[in-house]
């Protein structure tokens, strides 16, 4: 508490903001962190780790998990939270990145492109909620899964 750190209260919102609707758990939010977040040009490269740091702590103090970032910003440093604005109204995205990557796009080989996506996603049988989304990704080559599953996120679950 009352640590410097290099993320502010807004990064916080946003990563709970881009996990909100589908994690269920610090663990959710964690995975989010060590995959799609380092990617997503919403966080810096210092603030990833130090995020990491900050839900671990939480999960581990078994901080109850909540979607009002609001409540993890007070529980991580202490400080009133009240002022702060408040979280976007929850929207259940059409899928995660954790259900994207291990359910619907296992087996998925890299460099795909998004026909590659579409035929994987539906032998794997995705449902149409989530072959509307890869229907709208742009036509273009993913280098690895983080790279796909940024372009997913900022069509569905990224607030930016």
């Amino acid at each position: 508490m009352g640590a410097k750190r290099p993320y502010d209260a807004s990064d916080l919102k946003e990563l709970m903001d881009n996990t909100g609707g589908w994690a269920r758990s610090w663990d959710d939010v964690l995975r989010y962190l060590k995959g799609p977040a380092e990617r997503d040009a919403d966080f810096s490269k210092a603030e990833v780790p130090a995020l990491i740091h900050d839900i671990e702590e939480l999960r581990d103090r078994k901080v109850p998990f909540d979607w009002d970032y609001r409540k993890a910003w007070h529980e991580i440093t202490g400080e009133r939270a009240a002022d702060l604005p408040p979280p976007e109204g929850l929207v259940t995205p059409p899928t995660n990145p954790i259900e994207l990557q291990d359910r619907y796009l296992a087996g998925l080989e890299f460099p795909a492109d998004k026909d590659a996506v579409l035929a994987r996603a539906r032998r794997n049988k995705a449902p149409a909620r989530v072959t509307g989304v890869l229907e709208r990704l742009k036509k273009k080559e993913y280098e690895d899964m983080p790279d796909l599953i940024e372009a997913v996120g900022d069509l569905t679950w990224d607030h930016d």
